[in-house]
C-alpha cells in the first residue's frame, strides 16, 4: 500500500511475497502448502501463487483405480503454481499395510515433477492413537521411519551420498514421529545423526566448498545452484499432529514443537496443523522455527464446513472440486495470511 501499511490478507503483495507463498518482503514467515489429491493437482483453477503439497499415495491410488497398481503418474501442474512439495503418504501406508510403490518408483516420480519440486519427505509411518495406541507400537513405527530415511538417503557414507544427491533437484525431509513429548524427543535424538549429515551435505556444498577446484568452472556453477536450492529448502518434519483441536491438545502440540526444536536446530515443517495451532505457536514465540506447514482441511469436507460447502455449491452451481479450489482454498489462505500478519514471527 502507498502509505506503507500492510493488507492483513496479503492482497497488496505479489504471489511470491504473500504469506500464502511464504515470501514477505519484510519478514520470512512459514510457507502454507495446500495438500491436493491427485485428481486436483492438474486443475487450472488452483489459485495463482499457491504452493501445493502432493501425496504420492494419492497418485498410486488413482493409478490403481485405473488398473495400474504401483504406478505413479506425473500431474500436469498448471504454471501458476510456483512451488511443489511431496508427502509420500504415510497415513495411507499405515492403514493399508505399507507403501504400495517402490522407492525406485518414488524417486523416479520425484525427478519427473521438474524444477518446481523444492522438497520431498522420506517415507514414514504416523503414530496417531488410532494407529499405534501402545508405546511399543509407536517405537516400531519410529524405527521403521528411521530405517527408511537412511535407506533413501543412502547409508552412512556421506561421500557416496554427496555424489548421489547432487543428481536430485530436491531436498529430502525426514519426519520426527511420536505422540507424546517424550516419544518425539526420543525419535528426534535417533534421527539427529542423519539430520546433521543432510545439513552438512547441502550447506557445506553450497557455502563451504571450493567448487571450482573440484568441478572446474562449468560444473561449479551448476553444483552451487543445486546446493543453494537444496540448502534453502532443507527442513525437518514433525508428524502425527493432525486432529489436535482441543485446548489441551493444542497446548500439547506447543510442548512437542518446543521439545523437538531443542533437539533439532533446523527449521521445521508441521504436518497437517490447524490455524488454532499456528496461533498458539506464535504466542509461544516459535514462529521463527517454523519453515512451513500444510493442510487439506481447507476443502470444507469436515464438520461444520460441510453444510456451508453444500449451500455454496448449490447457490453458485459449483462442483465440490471447483468449490475447494476457487472458494475454500483462497478463503483459508486469507485466514493464514491474517494469522501471520497479526503475530510476531520472531
Amino acid at each position: 500500500m502507498a502509505d506503507g501499511s500492510r493488507d492483513p490478507d496479503g492482497a497488496d503483495q505479489t504471489a511470491d511475497e504473500s504469506p500464502r507463498g511464504g515470501r514477505d518482503r519484510y519478514e520470512r514467515g512459514p510457507t502454507f502448502y495446500a495438500t491436493l489429491p491427485a485428481d486436483h493437482a492438474s486443475r487450472p483453477d488452483i489459485p495463482p501463487g499457491q504452493p501445493i503439497l502432493l501425496s504420492a499415495a494419492s497418485f498410486e491410488a488413482l493409478a490403481r483405480h485405473r488398473g495400474r497398481p504401483g504406478a505413479l503418474d506425473v500431474a500436469k501442474v498448471p504454471e501458476q503454481v510456483p512451488e511443489i512439495a511431496v508427502d509420500p503418504g504415510g497415513f495411507v501406508a499405515a492403514t493399508h499395510g505399507g507403501y504400495r510403490f517402490s522407492w525406485a518408483a518414488y524417486e523416479a516420480w520425484l525427478a519427473r515433477l521438474g524444477p518446481r519440486l523444492s522438497w520431498a519427505a522420506f517415507p514414514d509411518l504416523p503414530c496417531e492413537q488410532s494407529l499405534a495406541p501402545l508405546d511399543i507400537q509407536v517405537r516400531a513405527r519410529q524405527e521403521q521411519t528411521f530405517q527408511w530415511a537412511w535407506e533413501l538417503w543412502g547409508g552412512h557414507d556421506d561421500t557416496e551420498n554427496w555424489e548421489v544427491h547432487r543428481a536430485h533437484s530436491w531436498s529430502y525431509v525426514a519426519t520426527v514421529q511420536g505422540r507424546t513429548v517424550g516419544q518425539y524427543v526420543r525419535h528426534a535424538e535417533q534421527l539427529a545423526p542423519l539430520l546433521a549429515q543432510q545439513f552438512d551435505h547441502y550447506h557445506y556444498t553450497a557455502y563451504g566448498l571450493d567448487l571450482v577446484d573440484v568441478f572446474g568452472e562449468g560444473g561449479a556453477q551448476a553444483t552451487q545452484a543445486w546446493a543453494q536450492h537444496a540448502a534453502q529448502h532443507y527442513r525437518v518434519g514433525i508428524g502425527s499432529l493432525c486432529g489436535r483441536n482441543q485446548p489441551d491438545e493444542v497446548a500439547e502440540l506447543v510442548r512437542i514443537v518446543t521439545a523437538v526444536a531443542e533437539v533439532v536446530p533446523w527449521r521445521l515443517h508441521l504436518w497437517g496443523v490447524k490455524l488454532s495451532c499456528l496461533r498458539a505457536l506464535a504466542r509461544a514465540g516459535l514462529m521463527s522455527r517454523i519453515a512451513s506447514f500444510d493442510t487439506a482441511a481447507f476443502n470444507g469436507a469436515f464438520g461444520r464446513d460441510l453444510e456451508r460447502r453444500r449451500q455454496e455449491c448449490r447457490a453458485l452451481g459449483l462442483t465440490q472440486r471447483q468449490h475447494a479450489l476457487t472458494l475454500s482454498l483462497p478463503r483459508d489462505a486469507r485466514k493464514v495470511a491474517g494469522v501471520l500478519a497479526q503475530q510476531p514471527l520472531w
